[in-house]
């Protein structure tokens, strides 16, 4: 018997395990360290990242009840998602770390991490609607 593993749930888990740990890490490490900007950067990206890990956890579902014929507009939705956490959190993570305005190319990944989760939801409520569950 072979054993199939779900990658999205797998990475949706890892998502919200790692989104609970820079919380965490917010909390105990960085209050003293960072200046309220910053803190609030770290925090948004947080929140972003925890709701898209819960997004990744939806794509798993879906792709479960999904027929092999549609999955890869499914799989299209994750992709979107997960660049789009490592762009849109993961920068502003960083940018919180660093001083303001320095790194102008960081707003453009960030606007393009944005691009990305827009397009993973889109992409998730169209396949929602048009994907016939077995």
């Amino acid at each position: 018997m072979r054993i199939r593993h779900n990658f999205w749930l797998v990475l949706a888990a890892v998502n919200a395990s790692l989104a609970v740990f820079a919380s965490a890490y917010r909390v105990y490490f960085l209050e003293e360290k960072l200046t309220d900007n910053a803190l609030e950067l770290f925090e948004w990206a947080g929140i972003f990242h925890i709701a898209h890990a819960i997004a990744l956890l939806a794509v798993g579902l879906l792709l479960s009840l999904t027929p092999d014929t549609q999955k890869r507009l499914v799989r299209f939705c994750g992709s979107a998602f997960q660049l789009g956490i490592l762009l849109f959190s993961g920068v502003l993570y960083w940018l919180a770390h660093l001083e303001p305005g320095q790194y102008p190319l960081f707003l453009f990944l960030i606007a393009v991490g944005g691009g990305c989760l827009i397009i993973g939801w889109s992409s998730l409520s169209y396949a929602s609607w048009t994907i016939i569950v077995r």
